[in-house]
């Protein structure tokens, strides 16, 4: 039996023997001070680096701003988008038992900007569990500090995380929470960011009218703060309501303007998602080789984002344009390779849907 392990190059895991062992020294050894000087720098370290890294992940999104790191605690700065994704996906087991241990001890503002800090990532890669169980601690942690906007945080972000696992009456809650709480603060852009996200709830809750309604409503405020990567994200939704609706040619419009603000702003991602939106568009148009262009170009961005969630669903588009233009075998290889993202991101629904496909293409 081996008490530390090496799983891969450089990572160590300690036997729950050694654990325990551990544990009983502490008991009779550094006094309470010092142990929790130590959890501190502790869960200081691994959540001022993934701010950092996740400033990496995306530049333009709005940060968290954490109390100066104690003495003795020295985070790490990612080099690069590239290294930043692999410190975060290296530490995320470490990452959640640290903010597991910032709520156990009452550090609320630590424990709710871990969620913060973790979102670019959980979204990329599709983790709805880890990102839903993040905010459930960080709304009880915004609402044990009284703190207005991180509730405001927390309720939006769940909202979207009950939504993209389709839990559609959940979402709804927690969205009307935020936009009462982001009104109650009078905090006009997170008012928007809530209206954006009830545009896609009510899209996928097959409501697009009153979706329409939201996206206009964030739409104009964007224009009014100058928030134009938001302008394009408000736009791009509209398009994908426009296309539920039928209405083709404002669907691309709105996706064409989408995509030339997210290139103005450098927003790979959301060029990324409009590409994605594009190829449905021209599939309903029943232009599959453009359709199929643009999700090839949608899945080059998000390979190279490591964007895994919105790889699933160009990969779904794309093995629909390809069925539809009759090009069966590029169909299964796309379809397969959705499915097996999907089931690793634990989105069941979503799975299902192409496995039909797929026996229905024989």
């Amino acid at each position: 039996m081996h008490l530390v392990g090496q799983p891969v190059p450089g990572r160590f895991g300690q036997h729950d023997l050694v654990r325990a062992f551990a544990a009983d020294r502490a008991l009779g050894g550094p006094d309470e001070a010092d142990l929790d000087g130590a959890r501190l720098r502790l869960v200081d370290y691994y959540l001022h680096t993934a701010n950092l890294a996740d400033r990496r992940l995306d530049p333009q999104r709005a940060h968290v701003d954490p109390e100066g790191p104690p003495d003795g605690c020295r985070p790490d700065t990612p080099a690069d988008e590239g290294a930043a994704a692999a410190w975060l996906e290296r530490e995320h087991r470490c990452l959640m038992a640290a903010q597991r241990m910032a709520a156990d001890r009452g550090w609320d503002t630590r424990a709710w900007q871990l969620a913060r800090v973790l979102d670019t990532f959980h979204w990329r890669q599709g983790r709805v569990g880890d990102h839903r169980a993040a905010w459930r601690i960080g709304l009880v942690a915004a609402t044990r500090s009284g703190d207005l906007a991180a509730q405001t945080l927390a309720h939006r972000n769940l909202g979207q995380i009950h939504m993209q696992a389709r839990e559609y009456a959940e979402g709804r809650h927690h969205l009307t929470e935020a936009l009462a709480l982001a009104r109650r603060s009078g905090d006009r852009m997170t008012g928007a960011h809530i209206h954006l996200v009830l545009v896609r709830a009510h899209a996928e809750d097959g409501a697009p009218e009153t979706g329409a309604r939201h996206g206009e409503q964030a739409l104009a405020l964007y224009r009014e703060l100058g928030a134009a990567g938001w302008e394009a994200s408000a736009r791009n939704q509209l398009g994908v309501l426009a296309l539920q609706r039928g209405l083709l040619a404002q669907a691309r419009e709105h996706c064409e303007a989408a995509l030339a603000l997210h290139r103005g702003q450098a927003g790979r991602s959301g060029e990324a998602e409009t590409l994605d939106s594009l190829g449905s568009i021209a599939h309903a148009r029943q232009d599959y080789e453009a359709a199929a262009d643009y999700y090839h170009r949608a899945l080059d961005l998000t390979r190279e984002l490591g964007h895994a969630a919105l790889q699933a669903d160009a990969l779904a588009g794309l093995g629909a344009a390809c069925a539809a233009a009759g090009r069966s075998a590029d169909a299964q290889r796309s379809w397969h390779k959705a499915a097996a993202l999907y089931r690793a991101q634990q989105r069941t629904a979503e799975a299902d849907e192409v496995g039909a496909r797929l026996a229905r293409l024989g």
